[in-house]
């Protein structure tokens, strides 16, 4: 992704539930893997794999977890807001 649009991932409810997702299901997983990049072969864990690949970080997932609440909380509050002021009925 472009540097440019990294902020477009912070408004995305996917991105938040998605790294929380990989973070609960192999953020703890110690199984040793072998990488290949560049033909270059390196041994490491499956949580150290997602987080260097991924930039997913199981440590973070409750964040994501209240960023998901908070944006659930904002979109609540525009659909009051837009029922409560906005009415198509008016004549």
């Amino acid at each position: 992704m472009m540097a440019g649009y990294k902020w477009f991932t912070y408004l995305m409810p996917s991105s938040y539930s998605l790294a929380a997702l990989v973070g609960v299901q192999f953020g703890e997983a110690q199984d040793v893997i072998s990488v290949t990049d560049g033909g270059v072969t390196t041994e490491m864990t499956v949580a150290q794999y997602i987080e260097d690949t991924y930039d997913f970080r199981p440590n973070r997932k409750y964040n994501f977890m209240a960023g998901l609440m908070v944006i659930w909380a904002v979109l609540q509050m525009a659909i009051y807001l837009t029922f409560k002021y906005v009415s198509h009925l008016k004549r």
